[in-house]
């Protein structure tokens, strides 16, 4: 279960050692022995000190990740991990917001500190969304 709560499909022995507070040899050993009598069916890499049930977790690993993750407790490598994601996703509109924002910045420096400047980003975001809006009814009407 443990391993299935991982996003990675992997746990570490220092992990299991901060979450579990058992000391790293008997780890190992209990890991050893679960997996030679056939309790776990993951491997272990005793060199990386590292838990695995699936090739592909090994093909991914970032050995500077690996390293942050052996130091740092379960939840907040979750919310880590999470957070990555995250802006996986969204960083691009993440991005350009904070573009947007830093030039209408400047822009307002350079007036003078006209405060009407602020109006630039909120009507391009509008023009954004009014366009997407348009476009998408427009779609729609030729799917009918």
């Amino acid at each position: 279960m443990a391993i299935k709560a991982v996003a990675n499909e992997f746990l570490t022995i220092s992990f299991l050692n901060n979450e579990l507070k058992i000391k790293k040899q008997n780890l190992q050993d209990h890991l050893i022995y679960l997996i030679s009598v056939g309790d776990l069916k993951g491997k272990y890499d005793p060199r990386l000190g590292l838990y695995y049930e699936s090739e592909e977790a090994i093909k991914n690993l970032d050995e500077d990740e690996l390293e942050v993750f052996k130091k740092m407790n379960f939840r907040f490598y979750t919310v880590f991990k999470r957070f990555k994601s995250f802006t996986a996703m969204y960083g691009p509109i993440i991005g350009f917001f904070a573009s947007l924002l830093a030039i209408t910045y400047y822009i307002f420096i350079f007036t003078g500190g006209n405060p009407a400047v602020f109006a630039i980003p909120i009507l391009f975001v509008l023009v954004i969304v009014f366009y997407f809006i348009f476009k998408r009814g427009k779609e729609e009407k030729v799917k009918l």
